[in-house]
Formats: C-alpha cells, structure tokens, sequence
C-alpha cells in the first residue's frame, strides 16, 4: 500500500492562513489629514522650481501661488498680511508622498510669494517663499553693540533687490536703519552715535512682499564702551624713522612705539614703504 504525502498541502494551507491573518490584522498605514508643509526650498526667481517638503497630498493636488505687492513696509508693529500682486493655480511638475514641486511663473518678477497646497482632506496654511529669515546677529563687541558700532544680520533672503531695511525696537521707539552692505545671506548697519543705550528688538525687511515680511532677529544689548585704544596718531617720521633708505630704523620706530606707551594709548603710524630693523 503506497503511502501518501501531505507535506505540501498542510505547508500551503498554513501560509495561506498567515497572509489572511497578516491582511486582517495590518493597520492601515495611509496617511490621514489635512496636507502639510514642513520645509519650503528658497531663496527662488521666476521660473525656478520649488521643492516643498510636507505630506498628505492627496491624488492630485493644486498649488494656489500669490506674488505679494511690494507696498511700503511701515514698521513692524504695523505688520498685516499683505496685498496681492497676481495669483495663479499650478499643476506641480512632480509629486511623491513627502515633497511637491512647482515652478514660479517665468513672467513673475522677484519677490515674496505665498502659496497653498490643496488636495487630500483640505488645504495647507499659508506658506511664504523669499521672505527674510534670519538666523543671528553680531555688534561691533560680539554679543552687545555700541553706539556709533555696527550691527551685522546673519541669515537667509535678507535682501532681494537692494532696499532691506533694519530696524531696532527699544526705549518707547523705533529707530529705522539703512544697511551699508546687503546680500541674500547678511546685512550691515552702522548705529547712530546718539542711539540711547539699552535692550532693543532687531528687525529686519529684505524690501519685498510689503509689512508682511518684517521678521525679528532677537535682542541686543546696546552698551557704551571704551575705545580700545587711543586715537592719538605718533608719526614714526617725528623721531627719525625714513622708508626706502640703508639707515637702521629700529630704534626710530621703537621712540614712537615708547611715546604711544608713555600717553597711554595711541596708533604708531609708518607711511607706506621699506623700513630696516636690526634683529
């Protein structure tokens, strides 16, 4: 009598039972929501792309994008939202589970832009491309400025066409400054001699996008401080010394260095040239 195998069949029927088990007791894994943005790729020009970092897109989402109106940007307790320059509704080039990108219209010019991404369970909030984002600021003594010193923003989109603005909120007033150096990535401001010392908010305006895009870089501390030396020049010519000659200037230049020390400060100044010292 032959004798018969179920191996197979009981190993079939066992793994079947696992995948049905497996199916039934899975979690639905599939996002579920409102989109969202989390992270926008800037600085960006008219017809340059987008790569906006988010989820819960949806089957075929909608980019609803607004140039804004580059409208005087008051102060910035006046803050608002801003007006609208043009509008338009854009079919992303590329969408994936965790990013969409989109292309600014070539015929925009350079500005602040705002967008929201439509598709899922509803709409995105909100999100602006270009505004200014700063990162930390530095004064003329590290973490403190002085007055008549100056003031440095580090930082992202700070300036897109040249007009950024900074202004410092402190002692009942607002105390708006031009920046003598201004690029994407920093901006310089040099204090008001007479500024009143004390904490003051930095605010900083890249002059697009109107009061919606004054941004606070923090506090800083204004503070009056010695001169770290004495502004008395000592000529090195007064005690002898002589450029582009065979005579030995040590001694010369140390007379000057001397008469610096005995007025307890000062600049040692050596016109442009080749000076001898011996050792």
């Amino acid at each position: 009598m032959k004798k018969r195998t179920f191996g197979f069949g009981v190993a079939a029927m066992l793994l079947a039972a696992l995948v049905v088990g497996n199916a039934l007791a899975a979690p639905d894994t599939t996002p579920s929501g409102p989109p969202a943005v989390f992270w926008v790729s800037d600085p960006v020009q008219p017809g340059e792309v987008v790569l906006v970092e988010g989820g819960n897109w949806g089957e075929s989402p909608q980019v609803e994008l607004s140039w804004l109106r580059d409208d005087n940007a008051g102060q910035p307790s006046e803050r608002a939202a801003g007006g609208t320059q043009k509008s338009a509704t854009i079919t992303p080039l590329q969408v994936t589970v965790s990013s969409v990108k989109f292309m600014v219209p070539a015929e925009w010019k350079t500005g602040v832009y705002s967008f929201q991404v439509t598709g899922g369970e509803g709409t995105t909030a909100p999100t602006l491309v270009n505004a200014p984002q700063p990162w930390w600021q530095q004064g003329d003594w590290g973490e403190e400025a002085s007055p008549g010193g100056w003031l440095r923003v580090f930082g992202k989109c700070l300036s897109l066409n040249g007009q950024a603005t900074v202004a410092l909120e402190g002692n009942g007033k607002i105390v708006p400054l031009t920046p003598i150096q201004q690029d994407l990535w920093s901006l310089k401001v040099t204090l008001p001699e007479d500024l009143r010392p004390g904490p003051y908010e930095t605010w900083v305006h890249n002059g697009c996008g109107g009061e919606a895009t004054w941004r606070s870089v923090g506090m800083v501390q204004i503070r009056v401080h010695p001169p770290l030396w004495k502004p008395d020049i000592f000529d090195a010519r007064d005690y002898g010394a002589r450029a582009n000659d065979i005579q030995d200037d040590t001694a010369t230049v140390q007379a000057a260095l001397d008469a610096a020390g005995q007025n307890g400060g000062g600049i040692v100044f050596l016109p442009r040239g080749r000076y001898l010292f011996d050792g």
